[in-house]
Order: C-alpha cells, then structure tokens, then sequence
C-alpha cells in the first residue's frame, strides 16, 4: 500500500539512526559522527543536516522506503536472501517480546509517523492475519513467564550490558545471583565489546 510507504520512510530513516547507536564503535559511522553533524549548523538547517547525515549513513546506496519491499523481504523464505535474518528477527518479535522502536513515545524528534499500530499491521501483512495486536499482547506475556521477564530463574549466566546501548533498558541490570552476574559497562553499546578486532 502506497499509504504505508510514509510511516516505512521513516521508520527506516529512524533505523539506520538506532544502528549506529546500537552498534557504535563497530562501523565507520558513530555516534561521534552523528553529533558532530547534527551541531555542525554551519552545514544547514537541521534538516539539512539530516539528510546529510543519511547520505553519510547509507554510502552510496538508496533508501528502499516503499512498504511493499518491506513486505516482500519479510516474506521471502529463501535461506540466501538479501537482509537474511531480517525476516527471523521481525517474526521474533511478532511472536514474542515486540518492543518496536516507533513514535508514540513522547520527547523524540520524528514526530508520529510511525505508530506502534503500524508495526502491528505489518506482523498481519507480513506472516498473516492471526499476528496481530491480541496476539501480540499474549506472546509478550507468555514470554516474560517462559523466561522470567527482568527475573529469570537461571544459573551460571552473565548478562552483559552497554550504557549507549538502547536494548539495556530490557536486559538484567544487577546481579541475580553469585554466579548469574550482571556487568554493565558504561560508554559501549551493544556487544561492542564482544566484536572481533575489525584489523584481525
């Protein structure tokens, strides 16, 4: 549907930003890149900067927003298919925890174009009619009992959080146990530190 292109644009836009969050420090693009274009006024108007940031961002390649290749890529089962895992991913959150990044936070800069409603809708486009909404308030339950929620009965886990990184926010922040301990690590994202050394 071409009227979903617009919340596809940007909540791509959007993601490429969360990546470079998530993984600072492990492309060339960081978060130092980001602020320093973004308070370089010099360069234009914020939104000038913006785009500027996204042309940094996307090196050389396009910004795919039309929801119908979103919906093609989410739908194609074939094991060596461009953005492999996407598709894994995206079902995993449809039948598990969701946690969409979406604009109905308040306090972000990209307005509400993007809804939780529409991330919903395509669970529905994507795998079919039954994931949805209800079925998504089920599974996120159903999942927080399976596992525990932020209190998982385990032993011998470490969890390992980044201060930078978004999905902390979920993880098990203290010590469960003696031998389930929580390291939080600040000023590194997610796995950053676990990330083989980009010159080896």
């Amino acid at each position: 549907s071409v009227a979903k292109d617009v919340p596809q644009f940007y909540e791509a836009v959007v993601d490429n930003l969360a990546a470079v969050v998530q993984y600072n420090g492990h492309y060339e693009v960081t978060i130092n890149t980001v602020c320093n274009l973004m308070t370089d006024e010099a360069s234009g108007t914020p939104l000038e900067r913006f785009s500027q940031l996204n042309s940094v961002i996307l090196n050389g390649t396009w910004l795919d927003h039309q929801y119908s290749s979103y919906l093609e890529q989410l739908k194609n089962t074939t094991q060596r298919s461009e953005g492999f895992g996407y598709r894994q991913w995206t079902y995993q959150t449809c039948t598990e925890f969701g946690w969409y990044q979406t604009s109905n936070q308040k306090g972000h800069p990209y307005g509400n174009g993007f809804p939780i409603e529409f991330m919903e809708q395509s669970c529905t486009d994507a795998y079919g009619p039954e994931f949805g909404h209800n079925m998504l308030e089920r599974v996120v339950a159903y999942t927080n009992i399976q596992y525990g929620g932020k209190n998982p009965d385990v032993d011998r886990v470490v969890f390992v959080h980044g201060s930078i990184d978004p999905w902390h926010a979920m993880g098990v922040l203290e010590d469960l146990s003696a031998d389930s301990p929580s390291i939080y690590i600040n000023g590194t994202s997610h796995c950053a530190d676990m990330y083989p050394d980009k010159q080896g």
